[in-house]
This record gives structure tokens, sequence and C-alpha cells, in this order.
């Protein structure tokens, strides 16, 4: 059998994920796309002392053995691979110990690793958390967190510190097979995913535009993250640090869809920020190291798309 290649795309969340996840993997001719529940109980829902490498070797074996003539690639894709974002990673254990997972089970593999701005990054992500079922306000939930993170992990501005994650892969699989994608490039020219697909060896699309266009996944607006905010304290579940007063899902979940229509009708137009000027700052000054050091591995001014340095 023809070698085929293995791709593991990492997250981070909030950097055009669902549409690489529900369109352009699942589509593009040449690749055999992993669903996400089968990535997850692969890599994710093992602990530690359970995780059984040469099992899972024989899982991606019997997942290559599906692919056809034609496909070239099997990729896996799963922000959560690179640490969920409410929960800095689980405290930052989870990131190192999944890069273990997947070098240890296929240590030919090429990384793919997208990153974002942290300012408009740690907006969208307060955002995703009042729309997941969050109640804290913005400071709360960034800063409360009592320094006890291997207790209850929460928020955490390290996990956003691209770098460290970055220079493990490459320490693991070498630089030329850890590549690093910037988000705001595709913000400005569609053609940033041909390009990524060429990079991976991959052909470019002649239909790119038609599939960007299927993707709808709008962000709450303020008005939505109040709303949202109130509701939400009647929904038990998903995220973990949150107050409720009593789990009504039906009732959550129906304001969802009225508060989803809302912001796909346009109404307002308008996506302000959730951060205050404060937060902005701080933000600001804590990776401007960490963005130094993930100017010099992507090798570009990072400075054209506003991140700190």
């Amino acid at each position: 059998m023809e070698s085929k290649q293995k791709i593991v795309h990492i997250g981070y969340h909030k950097t055009g994920t669902t549409f690489l996840q529900n369109v352009l993997f699942p589509e593009h001719p040449e690749i055999f796309y992993v669903n996400r529940p089968i990535t997850q109980r692969l890599f994710l829902r093992i602990g530690s002392l359970f995780f059984d490498v040469e099992k899972t070797k024989k899982e991606i074996n019997r997942l290559l053995e599906q692919l056809d003539p034609n496909q070239k690639a099997l990729v896996f894709s799963d922000e959560e691979l690179s640490g969920n974002i409410h929960t800095g990673g689980n405290g930052g254990y989870l990131s190192k110990e999944v890069a273990d997972r997947i070098y240890k089970t296929m240590p030919d593999a090429h990384i793919v690793i997208t990153v974002r701005n942290q300012v408009s990054m740690i907006d969208s992500v307060y955002k995703q958390y009042v729309k997941k079922g969050g109640t804290f306000g913005l400071k709360k939930y960034l800063y409360d967190n009592g320094g006890a993170n291997h207790r209850f992990p929460q928020f955490s501005f390290t996990h956003f510190e691209y770098d460290q994650l970055i220079n493990y892969y490459i320490k693991l699989f070498g630089p030329d097979n850890v590549h690093v994608f910037i988000y705001e490039k595709a913000r400005k020219d569609r053609e940033y995913y041909n390009n990524m697909l060429e990079e991976l060896g991959l052909s470019r699309l002649e239909d790119l535009n038609k599939l960007v266009d299927k993707q709808e996944n709008p962000s709450y607006s303020t008005i939505s993250l109040r709303i949202a905010r109130i509701f939400n304290h009647f929904y038990g579940k998903d995220p973990i640090n949150k107050k409720g007063i009593m789990n009504l899902p039906l009732l959550y979940k129906g304001m969802k869809k009225i508060l989803y229509k809302f912001e796909l009708s346009n109404i307002i137009n308008s996506k302000k920020s959730s951060l205050d000027k404060s937060t902005e700052q701080y933000i600001k000054e804590y990776y401007k190291e960490s963005n130094r050091n993930l100017e010099a591995i992507v090798g570009d001014d990072l400075s054209k798309f506003n991140y700190p340095k």
C-alpha cells in the first residue's frame, strides 16, 4: 500500500476550526477525514495511566486501510487537542499529554496549529463561554481562579502563549512537520485555505469560495451576551465555571435558537468587543514576549495583524 500522510490539526479554538471540520476537510477529495468523536476517543477520553499506545496505533492503521487510492492523507482535527479554552488545557497538563500521545502513535505526522491575535482571541473566548452557557462577567471569568488550577482548572492566560506549545511540538516532530497558520490571514484572503492545503502537500480547490460561503457561526453582540447570561442560569451543563439556579435545558436551548437567528439577521452589524480598556491593555502587555518568540517561529511580521509585541 502506498504510504499515506497523517495530519493532525490541534487547534487552537476560535481560529476557523468549525469550517475546517465541517466543510474543508470532509469535502476535499484527497482527504480521509476522521470525525471528532473518533479523534476524542483515541486521544482525549482515556486517562494517562490507561492510554494504550499499541492499541491506538492499530486503530490508526485500520483507518489508513480505509483510504481509497485517490486519498493522500488521513486527517484528524479537534481544537480540544490543544486543550480546552475554559480550563487552560486542564491547567496545561492536557496540552502536553496529548502532544506526547500523538507523537507516540504517529511520530511521522504533520501537525497543524492555527493561532489568533490574543486580544481578539480572548474577546471571542469570553463570548463563546457565554454562548455555551456561562454566567460570569468578564473579570470574574478571566481573573477569579483562586490560584488553584490543579484543583479546579479555569481560564488561564498561559494557554495562549502559543510559542510554548508550538516549540514543544517542534521538539517532538521537528520544524518541517509543524505548520503554523495565522488566522487573520484567512479574514483577509480566502486563498489562505488553499495555501494551507498546498503546504500540506494537498491539491488546491477551484471551488474554495463556494465552500467558504457555506459556513455561518456568528458571535454574540453585546445585547445577546447580556440576554444569554441571564438565561444561562437555567442550564446546568457546559461550561464548568459558572453559577446556576436550576436546570431548564429547553428554556436555554429555545433562547439560544432565538439569539442565533437574531445574530444571523444582521440587525446589529457591529460586534463590539467584550473587553474593557484595562483588560485589553493587560493582554497586550502579557503576550509581548511570547509573540516575539512566535514571530521568530512563523517568520512573519505579526504586527501586521495587531499581535501584541
